[in-house]
C-alpha cells in the first residue's frame, strides 16, 4: 500500500505580488500540495481564503494593497485559524515580532530555499492531520491509499445526482478528500431560468437562499451517495453558495 504524504491532501494559499517569484513557486507547490490557491496581494488573498478556506497560507508580509500581516490579523478576527508561513527579504526583529503577534506558524527570508520551505510546509502539514483540527473522525488509511480514484467516483457521482435533480450538470465537479474532510466544489451549476434573473440584486439573493434551501432538503441524499462510495459516514458541515462565480461548495467532515 502506497503511503500517501500529508502536504497532499492540505489547500495551500501561497500570496505573493511578485509575478514572476509566485509563479516559479507556485509551479513547484501545485506538483506537491492537495490543492494551490495563489493570490497578488492580501487584499486577493483574504477572499480567497474566505472562498475556500486553505490549511496553510504562505504570505509575503509587504505588498501593495493589503500586506501579510494585515491580511492574517483580518482572518483572525474572522475567526480564521489557519497555519501561517510568511516570507520576507527583511530580517529586521520589530518587523518579526509583528508578525509573530499576529500569529504566523513560521518565518522564511527571501530568497527561499526551496528544500526548507517545503520542510516547513510538510512539518504543518503533519501537524493538521495529526491533530485533526477540525476535530473530524479519523480517516482510514484504505481511503486516502485510493484518493484520486474515490476522488473521480464522487465527481461522477455528484455531477448525476445534480442533474437528476435541477435538470442541468455542473460543468465541472472539484473534489478533494483530505484528512480532515472532504469538499465537493460545482462549478457552472446555475440554470437557464437562473442565469437569466442575475440582472439584480434581490433575484441573486433569492436565487442564493433557493440553493441553499435544496442543498439544505437534500444533503441527507448527498451524505449517503458519498458514504456509499466511500464506506463510511460523512456529515455537512458547511454550504457555500456563490452566485455571482456560480459556484456551489459542500464541505463534509468525517463522521465517526
Amino acid at each position: 500500500m502506497n503511503e500517501v504524504k500529508p502536504l497532499s491532501t492540505i489547500k495551500v494559499l501561497y500570496v505573493e505580488d511578485d509575478d514572476n517569484a509566485r509563479d516559479a513557486l507556485a509551479a513547484i507547490l501545485k506538483r506537491r500540495v492537495g490543492r494551490l490557491f495563489t493570490a497578488r496581494d492580501g487584499r486577493e488573498g483574504l477572499e480567497l481564503y474566505e472562498a475556500h478556506k486553505p490549511h496553510i497560507i504562505v504570505a509575503d508580509l509587504f505588498m501593495p494593497n493589503m500586506g501579510g500581516v494585515e491580511m492574517i490579523r483580518s482572518i483572525r478576527q474572522r475567526g480564521g485559524r489557519p497555519q501561517v508561513i510568511v516570507t520576507t527579504a527583511v530580517s529586521d526583529t520589530s518587523v518579526i515580532l509583528n508578525a509573530v503577534d499576529a500569529g504566523i506558524a513560521k518565518y522564511v527570508v527571501k530568497p527561499i530555499e526551496i528544500p526548507s520551505l517545503l520542510e516547513a510546509l510538510t512539518q504543518l502539514a503533519e501537524e493538521i492531520v495529526k491533530n485533526d483540527i477540525h476535530k473530524a473522525a479519523a480517516l482510514p488509511e484504505d481511503i486516502l491509499s485510493r484518493k484520486k480514484e474515490l476522488e473521480a467516483g464522487i465527481k461522477k457521482d455528484f455531477s448525476a445526482f445534480m442533474k437528476a435533480s435541477t435538470g442541468k450538470g455542473p460543468l465541472d465537479v472539484k473534489v478533494l478528500i483530505s484528512g480532515t474532510g472532504l469538499e465537493v466544489t460545482a462549478i457552472g451549476i446555475l440554470t437557464q431560468l437562473e442565469k437569466v434573473l442575475l440582472d439584480s440584486y434581490q433575484n441573486i439573493v433569492i436565487i442564493e437562499q433557493n440553493r441553499q434551501l435544496f442543498f439544505s432538503i437534500k444533503n441527507g441524499e448527498i451524505e449517503r451517495l458519498i458514504a456509499d462510495r466511500l464506506n463510511i459516514h460523512v456529515e455537512v458541515a458547511e454550504i457555500v453558495i456563490d452566485i455571482k462565480r456560480d459556484l456551489n461548495k459542500l464541505i463534509f467532515r468525517w463522521k465517526g
